[in-house]
């Protein structure tokens, strides 16, 4: 994400700054944004009792990546007074090195499409299609900053024991990734142990936060001024207002099942 400016002390609360929930009830009568209140709360106390061991394992090892705060950004300063000894630091390199090395290597291909239907394979036209996408999504990747964030996840796993990245649509390069820093994000798993639940916490300028959420007509002006419906808070839309572009907001960003999810139907509501 774009870093904003520092040192400034105009701040939006995450109660005022939910972009994208509305306020769109479910059949509990709970509203989205509270529902993701509630959980936001549950797996940050849940989260709490790891971040002693975080924090010392960022302290001797990789005193920079870590982020224990929301507001932990843009700080310079020396950090590295904890290391005595450098060698911790030394093998998390060589451990992300090694995983890059053998299993996503950029230099040759790593990963091939195969039918989950074993019969399918004697399908040539199957098999041409699997073959192509396979190569586009090479290609893809290669465009992308995938090669660039794969170490930094790799590193967070060996040391931390967890690290996250995000993909995204991108205009530019197709899609974009986001490694996260530990500390900043919480997972839930399902009952079969795999993760579907993701939530963090970060900050954005209001500059940011609008031309992300603000949909700008040809003159710039953001959906609010033009009378239009807005996720964008009334606390940021009066930070821009005034000008204060550089303020920060802060926000909460969820993902997880749609429970609305029905297979049967086509709406894209119901995915």
């Amino acid at each position: 994400m774009g870093a904003a400016l520092a040192g400034v002390s105009a701040r939006a609360t995450i109660a005022d700054s939910f972009p994208g929930t509305g306020t769109n009830s479910t059949a509990a009568g709970q509203t989205i944004r509270n529902q993701c209140e509630i959980l936001r709360g549950m797996l940050e106390t849940e989260r709490s009792t790891f971040l002693t061991q975080w924090r010392e394992l960022g302290a001797f090892i990789l005193p920079r990546r870590p982020r224990f705060t929301i507001t932990d950004t843009n700080k310079g300063g020396n950090r590295t007074q904890a290391i005595i000894d450098s060698t911790g630091t030394f093998a998390s390199r060589t451990l992300a090195a090694g995983l890059m090395s053998a299993m996503t290597s950029a230099s040759r291909p790593w990963f091939r499409l195969m039918p989950p239907n074993p019969d399918l394979e004697q399908d040539a036209e199957v098999m041409r299609w699997l073959e192509e996408v396979t190569e586009r999504m090479q290609t893809a990747f290669l465009q992308s900053n995938l090669y660039t964030v794969l170490p930094t996840l790799y590193s967070d796993m060996g040391v931390f024991g967890t690290g996250v990245m995000l993909q995204k649509e991108d205009p530019h390069s197709i899609f974009r990734f986001y490694p996260f820093p530990i500390g900043t994000y919480a997972l839930a798993n399902d009952g079969t142990g795999r993760t579907q639940i993701f939530l963090r916490t970060f900050e954005l300028s209001v500059q940011q936060v609008v031309d992300i959420w603000g949909d700008k007509d040809e003159s710039g002006r953001p959906n609010w001024l033009r009378g239009e419906p807005t996720t964008i808070s009334t606390s940021t839309q009066q930070l821009y207002e005034r000008g204060n572009l550089a303020a920060w907001v802060q926000l909460c960003h969820v993902i997880r099942p749609n429970q609305s999810y029905d297979r049967r139907k086509m709406e894209s509501k119901y995915k």
